[in-house]
């Protein structure tokens, strides 16, 4: 697979070859982004969670 992969990059122009590879850092960018996305609901759960508790307590400690 690898051979036909460089055998296709090889078919490229040399203004192709410029465009796949800034292409390839966009495609990498945008994966990197979608990361940091999914990762970021995790500390964002925990922080809404959290919150919840303590207005809870909160609640809780003026009515008692």
């Amino acid at each position: 697979m690898l051979s036909q992969l460089k055998e296709l990059y090889s078919l490229l122009t040399a203004e192709q070859r410029k465009k796949l590879l800034r292409l390839q850092f966009l495609v990498v960018l945008m994966s990197l982004a979608e990361i940091a996305g999914v990762v970021s609901i995790g500390p964002f759960m925990a922080w809404v969670s959290a919150r919840a508790k303590i207005s809870k307590l909160d609640k809780d400690y003026s009515n008692g």
